[in-house]
C-alpha cells in the first residue's frame, strides 16, 4: 500500500460522581429546600423527583446533563414528623390561691414559650405553648380551671344554758366542705364566735358561727318555818318566786326529821339547782330513871308529864312488880316531841344458902351462925 504506520491518540474521560452538600433533616410542614441543579464539583443536571417533599422523607436522584462524563447520584432527605409537646395537667385551683408556674420544657423535652405567660388565679383559661424553632414540635394548649371559692354553711346552734353539755362542731359543712374549728370545742360557760377553716384544696372560704350561752339563774323560794315533829308538813312549791318550774328531791317534806330538799329546774330554763333547808322540831321527853326493885314490892308510878314538861301516855300504863320491862311514852300530839322509853329492872327474890352445921354434942361449944350466906346475902 506504499503507506507508513502512524498513531492516533484517543482520550477516555472517567465518569465523576457529582457531589452535593447534604440537606439537614427538616420538620414536617416546614419550607422544603431547593435542589441545586449544579453540583459542588460543577456538573449540571436534573433531579427526580424535582422538588423536595416537606411531609415525607425520600431519596432524590440527580441525572447529569449528557456529555459531562458524570454518573447519576442520589441525595437522601429526612423529614422529621412534628411531635406535640406534652405537659402534666394542672389540677383545678381555687380562686385566690397561688397559681403554679408554666413549665418552659415539656415532659418530652421541647422548649418554647407560653401565651399568656402567667396563669391567672382568678379565672379559668387556655394557655398556648409555642415550641422554639427547629424542634419539629407543634403548638399545644393547656386548660387551667379556676374554681370560685364557696362559703361553707352550717346549721345554727340554738342558745343553751351555761353548764349544759355543749354541742359538737360539725367538721363537714352542710354543703360538703371539711375543715377545722378555732376554738375546736364549744364552751358551755360563755358565748363565743367559732371560725371554720376549710381543709386545703376545697375552694371554700373561712366562715364563722356564733353560739350563745345563757347564764344559769338560781330559783328562789320563801323559807319554810320549822315543822313540829309529826305534824302535817307544808307542800313544796313547784314554781319558784322568780318563775322557774321544776321538781323536788325528796318530793315531800318529812314531819319526823330535818332535811335538805333539792329543787331541779325543768330542762331548758337555764336555772341552777337550789336547796331548801327544813327543820323539824323534835323534843325528847326525859324521865328520872327508876332504880331496880325487888319482885313483889310496890311498883313505882310512871312519871307523867316528863321532866321537860311533855305530857302523854305510857304503854304498858303501869310498872310490873314481877318482871323487868321497857315502857314506851307517846307524847300527846302537837308538842313536837318524840316517843321515849324507860327500862325498869325487877330483881327476883333469891333464897340465901348456908353450909349445913353437923350435929353437935349437948354442952359442946356451939358454932357461930354466919351473917353472910354462901350466895352473898
Amino acid at each position: 500500500q506504499c503507506a507508513t504506520t502512524t498513531t492516533l491518540n484517543v482520550t477516555v474521560t472517567p465518569n465523576v460522581t457529582p457531589t452535593f452538600t447534604g440537606i439537614t433533616p427538616i420538620c414536617s410542614g416546614a419550607t422544603a429546600p431547593t435542589l441545586a441543579t449544579i453540583s459542588n464539583n460543577g456538573y449540571t443536571g436534573t433531579w427526580s423527583p424535582a422538588t423536595v417533599s416537606n411531609i415525607a422523607s425520600g431519596t432524590y436522584t440527580f441525572t447529569p446533563t449528557a456529555g459531562q462524563c458524570a454518573t447519576t447520584t442520589t441525595l437522601n432527605v429526612t423529614v422529621t414528623p412534628n411531635v406535640t409537646p406534652t405537659f402534666t395537667a394542672i389540677a383545678p385551683l381555687c380562686s385566690g390561691a397561688t397559681a403554679p408556674t408554666l413549665a418552659n420544657i415539656s415532659n418530652n423535652g421541647y422548649t418554647g414559650l407560653w401565651y399568656p405567660e402567667v396563669i391567672s388565679n382568678t379565672a379559668s383559661g387556655t394557655y398556648t405553648f409555642t415550641p422554639d424553632p427547629g424542634q419539629c414540635a407543634t403548638t399545644t394548649t393547656l386548660n387551667v380551671t379556676v374554681t370560685p371559692n364557696v362559703t361553707p354553711t352550717f346549721t345554727a346552734i340554738a342558745p343553751f344554758c351555761s353548764g349544759a353539755t355543749a354541742p359538737t362542731l360539725a367538721t363537714t359543712s352542710n354543703n360538703g366542705y371539711t375543715g377545722t374549728w378555732s376554738p375546736a370545742t364549744v364552751s358551755n360557760t360563755a358565748s363565743g364566735t367559732y371560725t371554720f377553716t376549710p381543709t386545703t384544696g376545697q375552694c371554700a372560704t373561712t366562715t364563722t358561727l356564733s353560739v350563745t350561752v345563757n347564764p344559769n339563774i338560781t330559783p328562789t323560794f320563801d323559807p319554810i318555818p320549822p315543822v313540829c315533829y309529826q305534824t302535817t308538813p307544808p307542800t313544796l312549791p313547784t314554781t319558784s318566786n322568780n318563775g322557774y318550774t321544776g321538781t323536788w328531791n325528796p318530793a315531800t317534806i318529812s314531819n319526823t326529821a330535818s332535811g335538805i330538799y333539792t329543787f331541779t329546774p325543768t330542762a331548758g330554763q337555764c336555772a341552777t339547782t337550789t336547796t331548801l333547808n327544813v327543820t323539824v322540831t323534835k323534843i325528847t321527853p326525859t324521865f328520872n330513871a327508876i332504880p331496880p326493885f325487888c319482885a313483889g314490892t310496890t311498883a313505882p308510878t310512871l312519871q307523867n308529864p316528863s321532866n321537860n314538861g311533855i305530857s302523854g301516855t305510857w304503854n304498858p300504863p303501869t310498872v310490873s312488880n314481877s318482871a323487868s320491862g321497857t315502857y314506851t311514852f307517846t307524847p300527846t300530839a302537837g308538842q313536837c316531841a318524840t316517843t321515849a322509853t324507860i327500862s325498869v329492872t325487877v330483881t327476883p327474890n333469891v333464897t340465901p344458902t348456908f353450909t349445913a352445921i353437923p350435929p353437935i354434942c349437948s354442952g359442946a361449944t356451939a358454932p357461930t351462925l354466919p351473917t353472910t350466906s354462901n350466895n352473898g346475902y
